[in-house]
């Protein structure tokens, strides 16, 4: 149908001519190299070693044009530097004031209107250049494409509402269709697979990647393990190895990285193409506080630290021991 038509050519123009190609933010400006100037005592020049008038103007009048910067520029520092001071103070206020954080109401806050804006604010997308795709499927997972500067790029993003799975009947077998409800901000087979074949299919588009990560770890149920979501986890791994184009992890305001969910987004898989960044306010680590203490605060512990500080097992220990 027509819809479908218009989707498609939509999603071709978020794709390279070819499969080699890609997309050039800037020309390339030719330079001429210095070696290539003819110098004084040279009488014999090869024909394809020759350079032409008018790149040699061109040499001349850069030249020319670079004592004229140097010249500017220190001028130009003097006042710079006067400027500085007396900006700095506003600028700490700016930079205070874009830092502020409505705590009332982040948890009700939505991704989206950090990528695609919201009402009259821009987001991280140039306007009405994003669309999602496979919404109806893992929908723990938000993954589709935009334009960063008319740049097309891939986006993968986590949901932080609770996401209802339905499984629906066989026909064949007298069951019937359930429903499971799964926490937020964890990886889930369906939704990990969804992550996997994203980053692969943005890979083969030549897409640069941004994921905005907030996970709490993978799911380690009974039927987790059994719906294969250690495999899926590896596949992750394998598709960041082997991203071939530059690939931004944030960890947003107020969000978490933790568990294996940091292991699969680590920057150290393909360090020539990742980079990973947080905000002031995000949390990063391998386990969770209640994790560290019933790993690090065992019993004895705790016995040691409670006759140490509590008054009445000191005044005990004293008249017992």
């Amino acid at each position: 149908d027509q819809e479908g038509v218009n989707q498609i050519i939509k999603w071709l123009s978020y794709v390279p001519i070819r499969s080699d190609s890609y997309f050039d933010v800037l020309k390339d400006v030719e330079t001429v190299p210095a070696n290539t100037l003819l110098s004084k005592g040279s009488d014999k020049v090869d024909v394809n070693e020759a350079v032409p008038i008018e790149d040699v103007a061109k040499n001349r009048y850069k030249h020319n044009r670079t004592d004229a910067l140097v010249q500017n520029s220190a001028l130009s520092n003097v006042q710079n530097s006067t400027m500085i001071s007396e900006k700095q103070d506003s600028i700490k206020l700016y930079v205070k004031k874009i830092n502020d954080i409505d705590a009332d109401n982040i948890n009700s806050t939505d991704i989206m209107d950090l990528i695609t804006g919201h009402d009259d604010k821009q987001g991280f997308v140039d306007k009405n250049s994003y669309f999602e795709y496979m919404s109806e499927w893992g929908k723990g997972i938000i993954t589709g494409r935009g334009k960063l500067g008319s740049i097309p790029v891939g986006i993968i993003a986590v949901n932080k509402s609770l996401v209802t799975q339905t499984t629906p009947c066989d026909p064949a077998l007298k069951t019937k269709s359930s429903s499971v409800t799964n926490a937020p901000c964890v990886f889930i087979p369906d939704n990990s697979y969804k992550t996997a074949q994203s980053i692969e299919d943005f890979n083969k588009e030549n897409l640069p990647l941004f994921i905005f990560a907030n996970w709490r770890g993978f799911s380690g149920g009974t039927m987790d393990m059994f719906n294969s979501i250690l495999k899926f986890g590896s596949m992750i791994v394998n598709q960041l190895v082997n991203y071939k184009h530059p690939v931004f992890v944030y960890i947003p305001n107020c969000a978490e990285l933790r568990g294996g969910s940091w292991v699969v987004v680590d920057e150290t898989l393909n360090s020539q193409f990742i980079e990973m960044y947080a905000d002031d306010n995000s949390k990063g680590g391998i386990l969770e506080s209640a994790g560290i203490v019933e790993v690090k605060f065992r019993l004895p512990e705790i016995k040691k630290l409670m006759h140490n500080i509590d008054s009445n097992i000191i005044v005990l220990d004293k008249k017992f021991f």
